[in-house]
């Protein structure tokens, strides 16, 4: 894990309220900078009585900064505002990127080898059903 730059601490914007095994766009706030897009990373978050809720892997922005939280659990759930929700990744530090022309041209062609494999598969089972 990261620390201090690298790494953005943000806190629910108001209360929330959970249902038993609801899902719920939480607003956020905090250390989110004035523009960009910042990624949440999957995450288990623990309460009382051992229960938790459940943060999903997701792109948020800046300038709409909502993260979806799950209740899975058999009781209701309660957020507070300026509760520490999630910790806001760098997507670019995460994700693959092309650096160079090659990397580039050799993604295209992984990209048309597998479009030709799903065609092929296509023409295929459109035959199949023609014959059936």
């Amino acid at each position: 894990m990261k620390f201090g730059n690298d790494e953005r601490i943000v806190h629910a914007k108001e209360d929330y309220h959970l249902h038993l095994h609801e899902c719920k766009p939480i607003q956020v706030e905090g250390q989110l900078g004035e523009d960009g897009d910042w990624l949440v990373s999957k995450n288990l978050l623990s309460g009382a009585d051992e229960t938790y809720f459940a943060v999903p892997n997701t792109l948020i922005s800046a300038a709409n900064p909502w993260v979806p939280v799950m209740n899975p659990s058999d009781q209701p759930w309660y957020i507070q505002k300026g509760e520490v929700i999630i910790v806001l990744l760098d997507p670019s530090e995460y994700f693959d990127h092309i650096n160079m022309l090659s990397d580039w041209e050799e993604w295209s062609k992984h990209a048309e080898a597998i479009t030709n494999i799903i065609q092929i598969q296509i023409d295929t089972d459109k035959d199949s059903d023609d014959t059936g």
